[in-house]
C-alpha cells in the first residue's frame, strides 16, 4: 500500500520583522520557513499506518509543490521515516490558474 502525504512549508516570523516599503506586507527576507505543523502530524499518522500493515509492506511518499525551498520540509519528513519524496516544480512567480 502506498500512502501519499501532501506537505508544504509555511512562513514563520523570525525574531526581527520589517515591512515592505509600502507597509502592506512583511519583507520576505525576515521570514523563516518551516514544515506545516499539521502536515507533520499527517506524516506521523501515515508512518503509524505503515507500521500496522502486519508485514504487507507499505510505502510513505511525501509530495510537495514549489521551488527548491520546499525540499527542506520534505527532508524533515524523510528524516521522520518517509520512504520517498516527490517535488513538483512550480515557480512562485507563476500564475496558479
Amino acid at each position: 500500500m502506498k500512502i501519499v502525504v501532501c506537505v508544504k512549508q509555511v512562513a514563520v516570523l523570525g525574531d526581527e520583522v520589517e515591512f515592505t516599503d509600502d507597509a502592506r506586507d512583511v519583507d520576505p527576507d525576515y521570514l523563516d520557513w518551516a514544515l506545516n505543523e499539521w502536515d507533520s502530524y499527517a506524516t506521523e499518522e501515515a508512518l503509524r499506518i505503515r507500521e500496522n500493515l502486519d508485514g504487507e509492506g507499505g510505502e510513505v511518499v511525501v509530495v510537495s509543490v514549489g521551488d527548491r525551498q520546499v525540499e527542506d520540509a520534505m527532508r524533515r519528513c524523510l528524516a521522520m521515516g518517509a520512504d520517498r519524496g516527490v517535488r513538483v516544480d512550480f515557480a512562485r512567480s507563476a500564475d496558479p490558474i
